[in-house]
């Protein structure tokens, strides 16, 4: 908000309800940035423990099948 001073230049006036809400404004900002960066933080964890669940879960069963695998080959050949 401006409003003309005697010298008919503009000044910015700011009443200290203003300066409240902008600096309420800017905190509930920040708040929800941080929650938005911790949010994807943790997906990416639990997506990445996910990878690594399925990983030993597929060598578990590769290394499980791999003596049938070497004993059908070594028969075929």
């Amino acid at each position: 908000m401006s409003s003309p001073d005697e010298n008919g230049d503009f000044v910015k006036l700011e009443s200290s309800l203003s300066l409240k809400g902008k600096n309420a404004a800017m905190v509930l900002c920040w708040l929800l940035g941080n929650g938005c960066l911790f949010a994807w933080n943790v997906m990416f964890l639990t997506l990445s423990a996910m990878y690594e669940l399925l990983c030993v879960l597929l060598y578990a069963y590769v290394f499980g099948k791999l003596p049938i695998v070497k004993y059908y080959s070594a028969k075929a050949a």
